[in-house]
């Protein structure tokens, strides 16, 4: 039963958010000190547990159709018992943030406020709007690691880096989940302008990307390594899958496009570490 409650908070999501305040505060070039670094990830991380708990107690409907194997649909937890455990987890993750700071309290209300919108209106009926704010609070978590070393400089490309591909990748998901969004009515982009042009846009902020990560390396900001690595990796596997998938529009192969862009996020972080080494 455990295994149950962990997986609903999906914790590779959860891992990942940690390791991106990290980097955020080891981007601005300081790490100290360390004990606000330890409590703005574990804030994080329960305030993204919680985020995805509620994410799943608003979709159960569409989780019927589209990941019926999940633990509010397959019957394995309540609605009701999802959302007190998502108000804990949440409630944990701001009361961590007092001990922060003051602006890292801020955040951490505004990233619970905006997630609860999100999943609560914006998902079925904001359509690109949502996928912004979504995207805009997984970016969030570099600047969370600023502001627990007191620190902003350095974290604003890294955060745009971060919002770009959850925004290309958040559309990605959307198209996987068409069936269940027209039973719900959703407003989605691909419920608006149907699959092969859903597919062009969420690449729109992709090639975005594409375009915008050389520039780092040619202001002087990250090193030679940088450039190189993300080019082989972040780069190449944006353009890779763009040929790739484009006639390939299956749920099959749009869960795996949406696992590689979860790679390019790992590998964008990990150039971004080795571009101020």
């Amino acid at each position: 039963m455990i295994k149950v409650w962990l997986n609903i908070t999906r914790p590779f999501n959860v891992i990942i958010t940690g390791c991106a305040v990290f980097i955020g505060a080891l981007l601005t070039g300081n790490i100290t000190p360390l004990e606000k670094i330890i409590l703005a990830i574990l804030s994080a991380g329960f305030i993204c547990a919680g985020g995805n708990v509620l994410n799943d107690f608003f979709d159960v409907e569409i989780d019927r159709i589209n990941k019926p194997t999940r633990a509010i649909p397959a019957g394995r937890i309540t609605k009701k018992a999802a959302l007190l455990f998502s108000l804990s987890l949440t409630t944990i993750g701001i009361i961590i943030a007092i001990f922060i700071t003051d602006k890292a309290l801020l955040l951490a209300i505004s990233a619970v406020v905006l997630l609860i919108v999100y999943n609560g209106h914006l998902k079925r009926n904001g359509g690109i709007i949502g996928n912004i704010i979504v995207s805009f609070t997984a970016a969030l978590s570099l600047i969370y690691g600023g502001l627990a070393v007191g620190k902003l400089e350095g974290t604003l490309f890294p955060a745009i880096f971060a919002f770009l591909i959850h925004l290309g990748r958040e559309i990605v998901k959307d198209i996987e989940d068409i069936s269940g969004d027209r039973k719900a009515k959703s407003c989605s982009i691909p419920m608006q302008f149907g699959l092969s042009k859903s597919y062009y846009i969420c690449f729109i902020p992709l090639f975005l990307l594409f375009i915008l990560t050389p520039i780092p390396y040619l202001l002087h900001i990250y090193n030679i390594l940088y450039l190189i690595m993300v080019i082989l990796s972040v780069d190449s596997l944006i353009i890779f899958s763009f040929f790739f998938f484009r006639k390939k529009l299956d749920k099959s192969h749009l869960h795996k496009l949406s696992n590689i862009l979860k790679l390019v996020m790992i590998f964008g972080i990990i150039s971004l570490v080795i571009g101020i080494l």
